[in-house]
């Protein structure tokens, strides 16, 4: 997987760690519905894969852990590391 930092620049997520609702800060970015997100494992598998449809995902169904958070938008991919419990 390639990652370009400058996605991960422009968004910010929060809570972290987190319970229910994971909140992503795009304000530097055009349009969230361009924005395409895998929530991956500590073992490598992906757990979610969507288009963002709001800047807020639940993660309330996942068991607690490590996680990975990869952000698509605009032909650029970015990673950021997320703890559930």
């Amino acid at each position: 997987m390639v990652v370009d930092r400058n996605v991960t620049e422009s968004e910010t997520i929060f809570p972290n760690p987190t319970q229910e609702i994971l909140h992503i800060d795009i304000s530097q970015m055009a349009d969230y519905h361009e924005m395409k997100y895998q929530l991956i494992d500590s073992a490598g598998k992906i757990a979610a894969e969507k288009t963002l449809l709001s800047p807020d995902i639940s993660v309330a169904a996942f068991s607690p852990g490590i996680y990975f958070l990869r952000i698509e938008s605009q032909g650029k991919n970015g990673i950021q590391k997320l703890i559930i419990h």
